[in-house]
């Protein structure tokens, strides 16, 4: 008895090992079927949240590390603009999706970012009755560790918020400013820099630069410049500087950055800079300059053609890409992009696909070096991508075949995978997503 029974409790963990060993090659074979049914490329379209009655905008999105996705926007009455409330939801990198939520005290969707597996918002708001925004401030997504970063705005708001080197940079600009602020290594904000000083901001970007840096920049009218801010883990941008100069009578009309080699400044400025001629002939044409002490314009667009709707991404090690409609008089647009490997210059423009006047393209660049652009015509959804190092980008790819699809956004995750969103519908307005798989 005695005997059998030691046998029996020896033979039990053999048995218990047998079957696990069983049981783990099992999964991993489901895991590999599974993952050999995850081809690379677009997968299918989603829903992220139901249709609504009311217009969403301003939808931001980011990824994390562990490849969960943030997804934030808002819904908006336009007969009643002041009344709007953001929202925001989460989809897991297994496809799950959480929310969305109403942002308490928030109506605008400014930026999303992830810091390691925390999200932070970037949101803004305004007095009962006003219209937004008059507030920006931080939070993490559930709503905790509010902060304000600055009150007094007035008008239409922008902002970003940029994950670099464990940290956090949040900037906000209206048309009467720049402000900027700095989390530690735990997400906690310290105090609030207003970078510019009276003049009339046309639009603003930043960028996490090499060596964990970060480059803000913002374009003004009266100088008709672009200035910049640099940043780093150690000192939050402060002090600016003047880099770009237009020449009198030119405006700036649109401006992104893109990561650049530290060599290049670390920062490559894109603008869109129009004038009117001696015979009062508009001109519109895409600019850019890498941020060195000493930056040198290159014009990337013809003059014979109206530019607008400019899209611009890159990669820490200085692959970019830039997007841009080329417009006629009667509304009539179609898409350029020109590509940018690390330590070149930019290639020819490639004229692609015809695009709905009224949608701006969407670019993302992965850390791997691999370009999405998106795009909206007759309200389906398309793309094209290139590899690393390709010259041109690919044909073009139906994502979503609907026909009311609207505010296409496209980003890149610290992996090959990459989000695209937009929304779609008329009278009753959805958030939309789809996943690309890099090769």
């Amino acid at each position: 008895m005695g005997g059998a029974s030691r046998r029996a409790r020896l033979a039990r963990p053999a048995a218990l090992a047998v079957a696990l060993v069983c049981i783990a090659t099992a999964l991993a074979s489901q895991a590999a079927d599974a993952s050999a049914r995850i081809r690379p490329g677009w997968q299918r379209p989603t829903r992220l949240a139901a249709p609504v009655a009311l217009d969403v905008f301003g939808t931001q999105t980011a990824l994390s590390v562990q490849g969960a996705s943030a997804v934030g926007y808002a819904v908006m009455d336009v007969d009643s603009p002041a009344t709007s409330n953001a929202f925001n939801l989460t989809r897991s990198s297994a496809g799950r999706i959480s929310g969305p939520k109403r942002l308490s005290g928030a109506e605008q969707m400014l930026a999303v970012a992830w810091r390691d597996r925390t999200e932070t918002v970037l949101t803004g708001s305004a007095e009962r009755g006003q219209t937004c925004c008059s507030t920006a401030r931080t939070s993490l997504a559930s709503g905790r560790s509010a902060h304000t970063i600055v009150t007094g705005l007035a008008g239409a708001t922008d902002g970003r918020l940029i994950a670099f080197g464990g940290r956090l940079l949040a900037v906000v600009g209206t048309e009467r400013g720049v402000w900027a602020a700095q989390s530690d290594g735990r997400g906690r904000f310290a105090g609030t820099h207003k970078l510019t000083g009276s003049v009339v901001v046309n639009a603003i970007d930043a960028v996490a630069a090499p060596q964990n840096t970060t480059v803000t920049g913002w374009a003004t009218n009266s100088p008709n410049a672009i200035f910049i801010a640099r940043g780093s883990t150690k000192a939050a941008p402060r002090s600016a500087r003047r880099v770009i100069t237009v020449p009198s009578g030119h405006t700036i009309d649109e401006l992104a950055l893109a990561p650049a080699r530290a060599h290049s400044g670390g920062a490559t400025a894109v603008w869109v800079e129009s004038w009117s001629d001696s015979r009062a002939n508009f001109h519109s044409v895409v600019m850019t300059a890498d941020l060195t002490r000493a930056p040198r314009r290159r014009q990337l667009s013809s003059s014979r053609e109206l530019a607008a709707g400019l899209a611009v991404a890159g990669d820490a090690a200085g692959d970019q890409a830039v997007a841009w409609k080329r417009c006629t008089s009667r509304a009539a647009c179609a898409l350029r992009a020109t590509l940018r490997p690390a330590g070149a210059r930019y290639g020819s423009v490639e004229n692609l696909s015809p695009v709905d006047a009224s949608e701006t393209p969407a670019l993302a660049v992965s850390a791997h070096g691999e370009t999405l652009l998106g795009w909206m015509l007759g309200g389906h959804v398309l793309a094209a991508s290139a590899r690393l190092g390709a010259k041109h980008l690919s044909g073009a790819h139906t994502v979503s075949s609907t026909t009311f699809a609207t505010d296409p956004g496209l980003t890149f995750g610290p992996t090959t995978s990459a989000l695209a969103t937009w929304t779609q519908g008329t009278l009753a307005q959805s958030v939309m997503g789809a996943v690309y798989v890099g090769r």
